[in-house]
């Protein structure tokens, strides 16, 4: 009998993991190095971004105009309609089976991640606005600010557009994904802008860990335990170096741009804890 391992369609992807993340890695030792000519606080931001996979921009956008967006964002958010599919049928922007949606006049999206869902499951809760920029305009001069997409080029070296602008409301998301890593194969950065206070763990902390964007033996041995145990997400970390784990406590109107290769997750909010954030996805993937 065949372990189930060994499958042949299961090994080919985990081989093309491999030899993506081997490729990233390797591209990233010559295009991390340099300096090019952007301003100083620029700079100084990407310096930090190249060598943490992740940094903070205090005081990026004022806290009373974050506060009163979030509040303009959660009354947009529809009723949820009722279920047009059958459970195992899976929408365009939904990201399960459990999944619904709803199509704005603007063109924006509103998905309710995993709402058919009778159990606890990760993402329950969450409420993502595909094209928020769609259905607020003025959002289009955040999503291409120059100086956020000035320091993801400077730290990588290479421009890369705004793929995605969405938002999202979490509410009571008691479930979270674990540590795990977006895409190994290409650049991606995401820039979130915390539109409420994320003032103790229970708010649904972004949780960081430092350095593992770059070439680590520690990553290789995640995917080869995923590789090994058919129940593990091909991309999970589960083990960690928790001396580089760094949570983010913050205020409305902070700032955080990661390189989403690196180990990262949301941390699990308590029962009637809410979170708003604007969330800017420079890649050049082609997913929604």
């Amino acid at each position: 009998m065949t372990k189930p391992y060994l499958d042949p369609t299961r090994v080919k992807r985990y081989a093309k993991r491999f030899s993506d993340a081997l490729y990233y890695d390797a591209r990233k030792l010559w295009q991390y190095h340099g300096r090019d000519d952007a301003g100083a606080p620029v700079w100084q931001y990407a310096q930090r971004l190249k060598r943490d996979g992740m940094v903070v921009v205090p005081n990026y956008f004022p806290r009373d105009k974050c506060l009163e967006l979030a509040a303009r964002i959660e009354r947009l958010v529809p009723p949820v309609p009722p279920r047009t599919q059958p459970i195992g049928e899976r929408q365009p922007y939904t990201i399960s089976e459990y999944s619904r949606n709803a199509h704005l006049a603007s063109g924006a999206v509103v998905e309710w991640r995993q709402y058919d869902q009778e159990e606890d499951v990760n993402d329950k809760g969450v409420t993502c606005i595909y094209h928020i920029a769609r259905e607020f305009p003025e959002l289009e001069s955040l999503r291409h600010d120059p100086f956020v997409s000035g320091i993801v080029r400077s730290a990588c070296n290479e421009a890369l557009p705004s793929r995605a602008f969405k938002a999202y409301v979490n509410q009571s998301v008691t479930g979270t994904r674990g540590y795990h890593v977006d895409n190994p194969g290409w650049l991606q950065f995401k820039a979130f802008l915390f539109l409420t206070d994320v003032n103790d763990l229970a708010d649904g902390a972004h949780s960081y860990v430092r350095q593992t964007h770059l070439f680590s033996v520690l990553k290789y041995r995640n995917f080869l335990h995923n590789f090994l145990d058919p129940q593990s997400k091909g991309s999970d970390m589960k083990r960690i170096p928790a001396r580089k784990m760094t949570n983010v406590l913050c205020p409305a109107g902070t700032l955080l741009i990661a390189d989403v290769n690196g180990f990262h997750r949301g941390l699990p909010q308590g029962t009637g804890r809410k979170r708003v954030v604007l969330v800017n996805c420079f890649d050049h993937s082609k997913y929604t």
